[in-house]
């Protein structure tokens, strides 16, 4: 039998004596208590203890088994979990916002421990998709990865097709983002024992590092990039003597020879651009 104040039938039991310390969710879905706990703590240390009726998981002022509850504090330096019910009748209604924000926050981590699960089950039976599922932290990828990879944290779902195309897509740019930082890396160290590029017209002998073809308003241009065995680098239209029959990027690797006129860029002394170039020749060929 009970004794305590706080049981229904005691006569000496009074609403106006509790004060709510907040409301909270006893067994959460994630399992994360400890905000409750410094809720709890801190009073405990303001001199409050649990009446000594109080069990885990009850309701102390009916009994009742309760998932969602208010913490109470009394004038007796007691305090008792009380759930909705209770509150409702016999207590003032003061945390009805608070019940209903805990259960669509259950709410939420259930349909997000869901989501994990499929996303776990795709990733488990299609190697390479766990690794997209960074792709919404990289700022690297394509706006393709992005998406695809956006969607499946969101509903957890991808179709067969999607999941090859997403890893397909997602390793390539992977490759890239490889090939970028090793370029940058070779760079810094070139431009660090370069010499500065010679400005005015310049007969220039180097190594073709890059070509591209370019579309602009005087049609389809090709152009390379040169390096110098002094480090230097040149950046200009391929003279047409030095096309070879094949694809541009045949250049690539190959040492030229052409002469232009050189136009160092101010912040960056290395690297120039070469206008109205002439000549040229395959000096590998020679």
């Amino acid at each position: 039998m009970r004794t305590d104040i706080h049981r229904p039938s005691a006569t000496e039991f009074n609403p106006e004596s509790y004060d709510c310390a907040g409301v909270f969710d006893l067994h959460p879905e994630e399992g994360d208590g400890r905000n409750r706990q410094r809720v709890v703590n801190a009073l405990v240390a303001d001199g409050f203890r649990f009446a000594s009726h109080q069990v885990s998981g009850q309701c102390g002022h009916c009994g009742a088994h309760i998932r969602y509850a208010a913490l109470l504090t009394h004038d007796s330096r007691e305090m008792i979990w009380v759930g909705e019910t209770c509150l409702d009748n016999r207590f003032e209604d003061m945390t009805q916002a608070g019940f209903r924000a805990l259960r669509e926050a259950a709410k939420l981590n259930r349909e997000r421990a869901t989501r994990t699960q499929r996303i776990e089950v795709l990733c488990a039976a299609n190697p390479g998709l766990a690794e997209v599922t960074y792709a919404v932290q990289c700022a690297w990828v394509s706006g393709f990865v992005a998406d695809v990879a956006s969607r499946l944290m969101r509903d957890g779902n991808l179709s067969g097709r999607q999941i090859d195309s997403v890893i397909a897509a997602f390793r390539k740019d992977a490759e890239r983002e490889q090939a970028h930082v090793v370029r940058e890396a070779e760079d810094v160290a070139r431009a660090a024992i370069a010499s500065p590029a010679p400005s005015g017209r310049t007969e220039v002998i180097g190594t073709v590092y890059t070509t591209k073809v370019q579309d602009g308003d005087y049609g389809v241009q090709y152009k390379f990039g040169v390096q110098h065995e002094d480090g230097w680098r040149v950046w200009s239209t391929v003279p047409a003597a030095i096309v070879p029959s094949g694809a541009l990027a045949e250049l690539k690797g190959r040492t030229v020879r052409f002469t232009a006129t050189l136009a160092p860029r101010p912040e960056e002394p290395t690297f120039a651009f070469a206008n109205r170039p002439t000549g040229g020749k395959l000096v590998d060929d020679e």
